[in-house]
């Protein structure tokens, strides 16, 4: 059974929600699984509103109460029954995003 990671994100996405985007597209791209994007006028962090980042409908929620890290990307995985270590270098990938989009703006 394919799983779906799902992005709830602002119309107009600050950094966390371009975080999440860019997570979720490179999970979609590593491990072949739909993605969507889904807009709510709600901000509401790692609930029903944006930012947020599911796999399937289960959200992931960040171990640092803030903001989701590589690690909780690869974690939800795990949970998921997906093994982040199939992809070469995907956890390299993630922070290398982490890194850009909360250093570069």
């Amino acid at each position: 059974m394919s799983k779906l990671i799902r992005v709830i994100s602002s119309r107009l996405p600050g950094r966390r929600c371009k975080l999440y985007a860019a997570y979720a597209t490179e999970v979609s791209q590593c491990f072949e699984l739909p993605m969507e994007i889904n807009y709510h006028d709600r901000k509401e962090p790692h609930g029903a509103g944006y930012p947020s980042l599911m796999v399937d409908d289960e959200h992931i929620f960040p171990s640092d109460g803030e903001i989701l890290s590589p690690e909780d990307i690869c974690a939800a995985l795990v949970r998921k029954g997906i093994d982040p270590r199939a992809a070469p270098s995907f956890q390299a990938k993630l922070e290398e995003i982490h890194g850009s989009i909360l250093q570069g703006g």
